[in-house]
């Protein structure tokens, strides 16, 4: 919407409904976040919903981590932040699966992140796979038939195993420290 909004294909009115909702989803993970419960005040809902009860202090955001505990069980915290009608119902909704999903979430960002740095790691033209120790043979084979340009390349041939990946990375690693430090 940001790019649509931008380059004016989207109403203002449909943009700023858009912008209030990622608001509104901002201050109730902060405000989860924020806000810390006695046991005696969670523990009802957590036994109620088959959960295990706490013995310590926590936010709110932590118990709503667990697979049996919605949002929603939180509204009498939430009264004061405008999340009655059909917008609150949906950004509760995602406040629900960003928090479920973080690791998740992060997990694969750095998924993603190591991904672009194996894409953008280049392997030189007239590599020597033969001179790479403890490489599958399969693998150094597939390697010198095709030549890949980048790691990234590499981890997508059929036949490297992603140990012959990391055997290659560290081959690399270890040949450009050699280079620097002049050994």
């Amino acid at each position: 919407m940001e790019y649509g909004r931008k380059y004016g294909l989207i109403p203002r009115e449909v943009y700023q409904k858009m912008a209030d909702k990622r608001k509104l989803i901002q201050d109730v993970v902060d405000f989860l976040k924020r806000k810390k419960v006695q046991p005696e005040e969670i523990n009802p809902i957590l036994r109620k919903k088959g959960s295990r009860p706490s013995s310590k202090v926590d936010s709110l955001y932590h118990y709503l981590k667990r697979p049996e505990i919605s949002v929603f069980d939180f509204l009498p915290w939430l009264k004061n932040m405008s999340v009655e009608g059909r917008t609150g119902k949906e950004a509760l909704e995602q406040v629900e699966i960003d928090v479920k999903y973080e690791g998740y979430i992060q997990r694969q960002q750095e998924q993603i992140e190591k991904f672009r740095r194996m894409e953008s790691r280049r392997l030189p033209e007239d590599f020597d796979y033969d001179a790479v120790p403890s490489l599958s043979s399969e693998g150094r084979e597939k390697l010198k038939t095709i030549r890949p340009l980048s790691i990234g390349q590499a981890s997508r041939i059929s036949g490297v195993s992603a140990s012959d990946v990391s055997i290659l990375m560290v081959f690399l690693s270890q040949r450009e420290r050699r280079a620097v430090s002049g050994a």
